[in-house]
This record gives C-alpha cells, structure tokens and sequence, in this order.
C-alpha cells in the first residue's frame, strides 16, 4: 500500500507540477516494491494503458517515463530474475487464492470499496475519479483504477486488490 501510494504520488508530481523527473523517482521505487510483490507491476500497467488510451499519449515518447520503465527494472531485477528462476511464486499463490476463492473474490471485492472505508467515503473517491478525469493531465488515473478493478474481478485472487488505488482519487 505504502509502495502504490508513494509511486502514485511521485507521477502526480511529475503531471499536475511538470516535473518530469518524479518518473525516475517512481520508477525507482516501483522498482523496490517487486521486491515484496509483484502486484505492483499491474499499478505500472494500469499507468501506461491509462496512458495510451485517455492520454497525453505524449508522455510515452518522454525520456523520463523510459527512464522511470528502466530504473523500474533495473532495480527490481534480481527479484524478478528470483521469481523466474523459482517457477513464480507469487503468481502460482495468486492462482491458488483465485481457485479457492475466486467466487466470493468477485463479490466481496465491491463490498470492501464501500465498506473498508465507509460509506460517506465513497462518495469522496467517486467525486475525486470524476474530478481526475476531468483533467487531461491525469485522466489516465481513472483507467488505472479500472485497470485494478478489471483485474481484481478477473483474477479473484484477493478482494483488497482495488483499496491500493484509492488513495489517488482521494
């Protein structure tokens, strides 16, 4: 959580300040956090779907969002090259979390959004996607809570997977 939080933090700066070096930043730190897991491999996917779709599609021709991708994994190689060698740990529990549970994943997963936080909350992180999309800068934020969500209800592994990415519309 702390991981997502601080990378989503570093790309708003580099966005709403136009600092592009906070991407090197966040790639540094993504880079770190395959060290506890891998799940935040899907934060970097939502954020470059998110860009490719909703745009400023210019970011992906930004050396600073290449170099932010390679510190990401330059870092985090020995523990993706650990994950690979050992047949990938982290990715055979999440199937086993998904057979044993994936149906009620599905399901709970909605209920945790509202709950965990509370209802009167909910109408905080909705308001921040809509205020998020509004803005260009950092549309892409709103695809990649969906890619989350998609991901979560797909998968079943684990129905906390979405409150990761809350702290960026709230």
């Amino acid at each position: 959580l702390v991981a997502w939080g601080l990378i989503s933090l570093c790309v708003l700066r580099a966005e709403l300040r136009d600092q592009p070096r906070w991407w090197l930043v966040a790639g540094a730190v993504a880079g770190l956090a395959t060290y506890n897991k891998l799940l935040v491999v899907l934060l970097l996917e939502g954020i470059a779907v998110g860009l490719a779709v909703v745009g400023p599609r210019r970011r992906l021709a930004s050396p600073y969002v290449w170099g932010g991708a390679g510190l990401t994994v330059l870092v985090g190689l020995p523990s993706i090259l650990y994950q690979l060698t050992h047949d990938l740990p982290q990715l055979k529990m999440g199937q086993a979390l998904s057979d044993n549970n994936g149906g009620d994943v599905r399901i709970d997963m909605w209920v945790l959004l509202v709950v965990l936080l509370g209802p009167p909350l909910t109408v905080i992180w909705i308001a921040g996607l809509r205020a998020l999309w509004r803005d260009p800068r950092v549309r892409f934020l709103v695809v990649v809570f969906a890619v989350v969500v998609l991901f979560t209800f797909v998968s079943g592994a684990q129905p906390h997977y979405p409150v990761f990415i809350l702290p960026i519309p709230f």
